[in-house]
């Protein structure tokens, strides 16, 4: 194949072919868009609101449901406010981007915003500007313009990309506020910001550069793997440029974006070293890594979850931290120490001894999973149609740097859906290409059949994302008492004076304001032990997560049931505790419908 007769910056492609294989507008490949700017503006601008009210509908009709990341990112945010930094457990943290839950803060303030409302905001509005540089760097790719406001118009309700419905998709069940919708907008208006600087000339070459590369930090700051999908571009684009017959003045263009990155992204590198005592791009691995053979078993079968959460929330010997630096490093730790430990833990855990070719083919087993959970039963005709079809057209680079970057990811550390939506794009531009495929055949109704495919197809989505979003407004609407943020509420009065709170997940602390520590897999003597240790005086026993005190029971509903309070009440009495701590006090309250829980409390009891 030519490169310069197909690939991005050459020449004039065929004309459109009888069978539809090349699909364009007789413009000139990879160069400006022949379309009036005031034609595609417009269009645009329709695209961007139609994104922009179907995620904030659905996310009106999810209501307060906070999932496990989002909840966390909230509490870093609220560390923002209170002058902390990011922190989360009480301690530095640096698994999780600090970018996201620093915008989540600045925007509360500034625009008088709860937390919660900041963050469904920073969502809608990223995932709808997707939109434009997607548009931007498709535009500018062999593929044409039908195809390229074809997939453009699918993200729109693309479900990876508006609801995360799988169970074992890109997050879990219901929409999710997490850092994927930020991280996607700012890599793609890096890349786009780049492939400007390279048609560009002069100041404006600069200045795109050195502004691609500031955005590119904020997409490490927001998640790490930025990184990876970077550099693989950037070495896949210079093959393509110098294929091209262009000269090296191309390479100031990731030169200068290296300064841009490196100017806002060294603070964060000088801080992970002060945390980790070492050079590091992220504290991600060191937790990942250890548990990612165990994690990976738990994606299809849920017997093996209990052995990762066993890992991930572990205590030491001593009762005294967790071993997970996901939770952080507490002063008088070894960062090292604590990541060795964790790493022994981790391969005690797992739930089979596997050789690494035996590895390796879990990872592209999961892998397979994870394309067919993004593109889905909806789009995945298409998507093969569309391959065959572009089979003799150049891909653009953020389509190989992307498969590339999963690869290198997904067996380096784990294979999990969500952290591959920046494919998405890549098989929407598929999808485009599948839909002209058949619109073609057409002739004359060849733009009516395509809107029809389109319009089908974005329906079927919201319908598909619409079923999760009315059942979650459902249960909003009639069982308002079980609602997390109403527990949070109830359980407000009896915290008062005492904000310092141990459970499994972080929601009710965001609902009822309090300070968090999550609670470890251990006894319950230990765990009173650790609460005491890090100064938290209630742990509440509740729904959320997995039991402490059950390891095989998966899901507490408020429930305390006899022979757990005939525990307690042993260990309330002095009895049995390897231990030395303050008494632990169990107090029944019943703050929705008739289902018990507790407080247990270290010392007196609550008001």
């Amino acid at each position: 194949m030519n490169p310069a007769k197909h690939g991005a910056g050459g020449a004039t492609p065929e004309a459109e072919a009888t069978d539809g294989r090349v699909i364009g507008q007789h413009e000139t490949a990879g160069s400006a868009p022949t379309e009036d700017l005031k034609r595609a503006l417009p269009r645009l601008a329709v695209l961007v609101v139609a994104a922009l009210l179907v995620r904030g509908l659905f996310f009106w009709l999810r209501g307060d449901y906070l999932d496990w990341d989002e909840a966390m990112y909230l509490l870093i945010a609220r560390s923002y406010l209170e002058g902390a930094g990011p922190s989360l457990n009480g301690l530095p943290h640096t698994a999780l981007g600090p970018l996201l839950p620093a915008a989540t803060a600045a925007l509360s303030l500034i625009g008088g915003l709860s937390l919660l409302a900041a963050q469904r905001a920073l969502s809608v509005l990223s995932g709808a500007l997707l939109i434009i540089p997607v548009w931007y760097l498709l535009r500018r790719s062999s593929a044409g313009a039908d195809v390229a406001w074809t997939a453009t118009s699918l993200l729109v309700a693309w479900p990876a990309l508006v609801d995360v419905s799988p169970k074992l998709g890109p997050i879990w069940q219901h929409m999710y506020a997490g850092t994927e919708p930020t991280y996607l907008l700012l890599l793609f208006a890096a890349v786009g910001s780049g492939e400007a600087a390279l048609r560009g000339s002069g100041p404006a070459r600069v200045v795109l550069s050195l502004l691609g590369g500031a955005i590119l930090a904020l997409a490490y700051m927001t998640r790490a793997e930025a990184i990876v999908f970077a550099g693989l571009y950037v070495l896949m684009r210079g093959v393509v440029w110098f294929r091209e017959g262009n000269d090296w003045r191309g390479l100031l263009v990731p030169a200068l974006a290296g300064v841009g990155y490196l100017v806002i992204a060294t603070p964060q590198l000088i801080r992970l070293h002060e945390v980790h005592d070492r050079w590091s791009l992220s504290g991600q691995p060191s937790v990942m890594r250890p548990a990612a053979e165990t994690l990976q078993e738990s994606f299809r079968d849920d017997r093996h979850l209990i052995n990762f959460v066993k890992t991930w929330y572990r205590l030491d010997s001593g009762h005294t931290h967790l071993l997970n630096p996901y939770w952080g490093t507490p002063s008088g730790v070894a960062p090292e120490q604590q990541r060795s430990q964790f790493a022994r833990l981790a391969a005690l855990e797992a739930p089979t001894s596997r050789s690494w070719s035996a590895r390796i083919a879990n990872r592209l087993e999961n892998y397979l999973y994870m394309l067919w959970t993004l593109c889905g039963p909806l789009f995945v005709i298409f998507v093969v149609l569309g391959l065959f079809v572009s089979r003799g057209l150049a891909q653009p680079a953020f389509v190989a740097a992307g498969l590339a970057a999963s690869l290198v990811v997904g067996l380096y550390l784990a294979v999990l859906p969500r952290f591959f939506l920046y494919l998405v794009p890549a098989l929407a531009l598929w999808a485009g290409h599948g839909i002209e495929k058949i619109a073609v055949r057409f002739r004359r109704r060849r733009p009516l059949a395509r809107r029809i495919m389109v319009g089908a197809l974005v329906a079927l989505s919201l319908l598909s994302v619409g079923r999760n979003a009315l059942g979650d407004l459902a249960q909003r609407l009639s069982v308002v008492a079980y609602e997390d943020r109403k527990v949070g509420e109830d359980l407000a009065p009896l915290m008062s004076g005492d904000s310092l709170f141990m459970h499994w997940h972080p929601r009710f602390a965001v609902w009822g304001g309090w300070e968090w520590r999550t609670m470890p897999m251990a006894s319950l003597d230990g765990m009173a032990h650790y609460a005491s240790r890090v100064g938290t005086r209630h742990i509440l026993l509740a729904r959320g997560g997995y039991s402490p005190l059950r390891p095989g029971v998966p899901y507490l509903l408020l429930i305390i049931d006899e022979e757990l309070q005939e525990a307690l009440r042993a260990l309330s009495s002095g009895g049995g505790g390897e231990r030395s701590h303050p008494p632990i006090v169990l107090t029944p309250i019943d703050p929705v419908a008739g289902y018990p829980t507790g407080v247990l409390s270290l010392g007196d009891p609550p008001e």
